[in-house]
């Protein structure tokens, strides 16, 4: 998680999502690590993928606020064409 999170505050999103699928891989239940590719992918505007991995964590934690918080800004940005700025 370390690595990507240092990736991440490079601006080095590829190579982040990396070190979370590698996360995932060992701990397939890494909640941070979803909730963090799903915030990389809306910073590069993949909003289906970003949307598909903020649900796979409410499906296991319908309470993640961080999770629910990206769903809202998404809807907002494809319902009412606000432009997203991370």
């Amino acid at each position: 998680m370390k690595m990507g999170n240092r990736s991440i505050k490079s601006g080095k999103y590829h190579a982040a999502l990396g070190y979370f699928r590698e996360e995932l891989r060992a701990h397939p239940q890494n909640v941070d690590a979803i909730y963090k590719m799903g915030w990389i992918k809306m910073q590069q505007h993949e909003y289906a993928l970003a949307m598909n991995l903020f649900q796979e964590i409410i499906r296991s934690e319908p309470e993640h606020k961080k999770a629910l918080e990206q769903i809202q800004k998404m809807h907002d940005i494809v319902t009412l064409d606000v432009p997203y700025i991370g």
